[in-house]
């Protein structure tokens, strides 16, 4: 749907990652960013992207203080080997655009600092707005419906010692 042309105009897709992926390779920018450097430049994105957004209350914006504390563009810049001009080009388009959503980098890649990177990339999606718009967390499972480590162990048991003879997955992005 992104790429389908409304009134003359499409989806933009800019891909910051450290090699480029299959879906890197069809975006239509990529900024290749050093590896490990993810969270630095999803920190410094927020810092600005926040301090100019309408869509955050104060508790929020607090939130978005206490943990970008001394981020900034220069150091995402360095960490990263990208420039300040294609971050702060970065940080426009995603100002600009009417429809912006921010994904989050493979977890694998991110180490201890998986936490904190995730936790920008949700407060960046809500300062674009589009919390209640393109996510909605309130159709999230109840607590009692998500499994628990020990359901997950006890089920890799099972599937281990072979008494589970079919197992379907459904809805899952492999």
């Amino acid at each position: 749907k992104m790429r389908t042309v409304d009134h003359g105009k499409r989806g933009k897709h800019i891909q910051v990652e450290a090699r480029i992926s299959g879906t890197g390779a069809n975006a239509d920018s990529v900024l290749q960013a050093a590896p490990g450097s993810e969270t630095a430049i999803a920190l410094a994105v927020l810092k600005e992207v926040a301090s100019h957004s309408s869509h955050l209350t104060d508790a929020a914006k607090a939130t978005v203080a206490a943990l970008t504390g001394s981020a900034s563009m220069a150091s995402a810049a360095s960490a990263s080997g990208l420039s300040d001009s294609q971050l702060k080009h970065l940080v426009d388009d995603l100002g600009h655009a009417k429809h912006a959503v921010v994904l989050p980098a493979e977890s694998l890649n991110l180490g201890k600092n998986a936490v904190a990177h995730h936790t920008a990339v949700l407060l960046l999606n809500k300062a674009l707005g589009g919390i209640g718009k393109h996510f909605n967390y309130s159709a999230a499972k109840p607590i009692q419906h998500v499994p628990s480590h020990k359901g997950i162990t006890d089920l890799i048991a099972d599937l281990n010692t072979g008494s589970v003879e079919v197992l379907v997955i459904k809805d899952t992005n492999p």
